[in-house]
């Protein structure tokens, strides 16, 4: 569901059910952070959406996903 929102490019949506996601649901969790992430840098809200990837990767270190996309964000 967060990818089609992000898709359709209703990223302050999908932020919102990630959050629900992130508080709630320990076994999506780390997918969910990373959902939140990439739609913080769609919005263009570059530095939280590296803090976010950051304590995504603090809580996941074997997440490589994360590991890339914030090495993507950097590069953008």
């Amino acid at each position: 569901m967060v990818n089609t929102l992000q898709a359709f490019q209703k990223d302050s949506l999908a932020i919102t059910i990630c959050d629900d996601i992130i508080a709630n649901n320990e076994k999506y969790r780390s997918n969910a952070i990373l959902f939140k992430s990439n739609c913080l840098d769609n919005l263009n809200r570059f530095d939280e959406a590296v803090e976010n990837y950051k304590k995504g990767i603090k809580m996941f270190p074997q997440s490589y996903c994360l590991i890339y996309e914030r090495g993507v964000a950097y590069f953008k």
